[in-house]
């Protein structure tokens, strides 16, 4: 590969990189004993209280019930908030907007040791519950959830992509996310292994963009193109 071609794609990758989604705050439960403050709502049971664990197959730290989900008129709505208020601004001047949040979750089988194909049963995400915004629905495999898409990975991690960005610059007062319930996930549990809130950083500046337009001209010059 010549230079001149080389130069052109360091040029494409930088116009690229304008204006892309900045990963801004990552919760990973790798520290032991730390939920990294998510709390619980909802369902008051003692099961559902979120703990900080390693997964089944002791590959990594995740936030997982206390105890599986039980049977029982009000006690299969499990909810867990990160209620902090967050504003673009404390993450740097450069963000105008959110973007997304990206979670990898997975279901337990009733007995707790193996992995379980994911259920739609009691799903669902809301941001900012103060405001005009709705529920997304239930999300995953069979879900009517439109915000919010997802991959499926090998064992029955789910990774899903929440689309947040409706939410402009709006303060964030609220994230829920529920993971599971109704009666069809009795006695399962879940593991989340990360979750991770992503905001737009702002247009690239006139000087950016000078010193694109700069670069290009020596690169015209330089290789002749």
């Amino acid at each position: 590969m010549n230079k001149k071609t080389l130069a052109l794609m360091a040029c494409g990758a930088l116009v690229a990189s304008i204006g892309q989604a900045s990963l801004v705050k990552e919760w990973n439960f790798n520290t032991a004993g730390d939920v990294e403050g998510w709390t619980l709502t909802g369902s008051a049971h003692a099961n559902y209280a979120p703990m900080q664990a390693t997964s089944i197959d002791n590959t990594t730290g995740i936030m997982k019930m206390t105890g599986p989900l039980v049977t029982g008129a009000g006690l299969q709505d499990p909810q867990y908030n990160y209620a902090p208020d967050m504003t673009l601004a404390s993450f740097g001047a450069q963000y105008t907007g959110w973007d997304k949040i990206v979670f990898r979750v997975r279901h337990i089988a009733v007995g707790g040791a193996a992995s379980a194909a994911w259920s739609i049963g009691g799903t669902t995400a809301i941001i900012n519950a103060t405001l005009p915004n709705t529920a997304t629905g239930t999300y995953g495999p069979g879900g009517a959830a439109t915000a919010i898409t997802y991959v499926e990975q090998a064992d029955n991690w789910l990774l899903c992509t929440w689309n947040i960005s409706d939410e402009l610059a709006a303060n964030i007062t609220n994230i829920r996310l529920d993971f599971l319930g109704n009666a069809v996930n009795i006695g399962k549990n879940m593991e989340v292994d990360y979750i991770q809130l992503y905001a737009i950083p702002e247009p690239a500046t006139l000087g950016m963009v000078a010193a694109m337009g700069a670069g290009l001209l020596f690169i015209r010059r330089r290789f002749m193109i």
